[in-house]
């Protein structure tokens, strides 16, 4: 499987696969157990809030079911605010859409002093399967 984040592959998984599980947090895919008897997977997506009202900021290939989707952004001030943010009608989110198998996860921000400010997204998933007949 392949991870693309801003045009670039992120990640080949080696030869072999397998899961090693652990506490691994790495923009980098890593298999990090079982959910409900099907590997489970965890990246993080880093990268600078360039644009406001949505910008795709990673495309995950073969994903099935997301588990957990979370992250933070940091502005150029040092600041941060836990995704997803609300505070008045101030708001920063996460979202995604599905194209075939493949994840598309969006950064919306309406607060344009977060542009320039950095974010890592957490996203925990399973990889599709073919439907066995």
């Amino acid at each position: 499987m392949k991870i693309y984040s801003g045009g670039k592959a992120l990640n080949i998984m080696g030869p072999g696969g397998g899961c090693s599980g652990g506490e691994i947090y790495s923009a980098e895919e890593v298999c990090i157990g079982k959910w409900m008897d099907s590997d489970h997977y965890r990246v993080v997506l880093i990268g600078t809030l360039n644009q406001l009202n949505g910008q795709v900021v990673g495309t995950l290939r073969g994903v099935g079911e997301i588990t957990l989707l979370s992250g933070t952004l940091t502005y150029t001030s040092g600041d941060s605010v836990p995704l997803d943010f609300a505070q008045g009608m101030n708001y920063t989110t996460i979202s995604t859409g599905k194209s075939g198998d493949d994840l598309i996860v969006y950064l919306t921000s309406n607060v344009s002093s977060q542009l320039g400010g950095q974010f890592r997204i957490v996203v925990e998933y399973t990889k599709a399967q073919e439907e066995i007949l």
